[in-house]
């Protein structure tokens, strides 16, 4: 991506790198896949009996999970932002340029914008928590519904892959892009609430859920 941009006249930042890196494919791809991985691992034994037994309430169970889902999302988005961030200090000297017209944001958008970094590095955390704990949740819920891990693995993948390749109809992580025209246009802002009034939503579905969900023939989920 490096030699691409340096093969043209425009001046890359590191807020560039930040902006393209939550809107490439791996993201998606690879990112949220290892969140839900990392969600399952420490999850591993939450549906077991007699784990069930000790914890004593269903919707406090349900609760432990979404809070661990939290943690994860944080120590994820967090991670990635320190790993784009010094790979990007590397490759440039600027932390952001959207100001001036030899920007690469100028060159996508033909305008410039005068934000500092410190807000697009707060909105790069955001967009990427939200999309991982909105998929996350997604991935929860499957899996309360269905009891087969493989059924939430279809869920998020099928989910992620869309928003991967048909971004412009996002569907969950997809819809926190912070993609320079959103930076224009001023509504990811409204993006991200609807996402996060989603999750909202999502949680509580999970309590209503939890309330019913019968666990007397269940185990390890499959």
């Amino acid at each position: 991506m490096a030699a691409h941009y340096r093969r043209t006249t425009l001046q890359v930042s590191v807020a560039d790198y930040l902006v393209t890196q939550r809107e490439y494919p791996p993201f998606y791809l690879l990112l949220l896949p290892l969140c839900m991985l990392a969600v399952q691992f420490i999850l591993r034994h939450e549906l077991m009996i007699a784990h069930i037994l000790r914890v004593g309430s269903r919707r406090k169970l349900w609760m432990r999970q979404v809070a661990a889902l939290f943690k994860t999302a944080c120590l994820f988005s967090t991670g990635y932002f320190l790993f784009v961030f010094l790979f990007a200090s590397f490759q440039s000297s600027l932390l952001i340029n959207w100001d001036q017209t030899n920007s690469l944001f100028y060159g996508t958008v033909k305008d410039t914008l005068t934000i500092p970094f410190a807000q697009v590095a707060l909105v790069f955390l955001s967009s990427c928590f939200l999309g991982i704990m909105a998929e996350g949740l997604l991935f929860l819920l499957l899996q309360w519904l269905f009891h087969k891990s493989v059924i939430s693995w279809i869920g998020i993948l099928a989910c992620a892959c869309w928003d991967a390749f048909m971004y412009r109809f996002p569907l969950l992580a997809g819809q926190t892009s912070i993609h320079y025209r959103r930076w224009m246009s001023g509504d990811w802002s409204m993006r991200f609430m609807i996402v996060l009034a989603l999750c909202v939503a999502g949680i509580f579905i999970g309590v209503f859920r939890a309330g019913k969900k019968e666990f007397l023939h269940e185990g390890r989920p499959e």
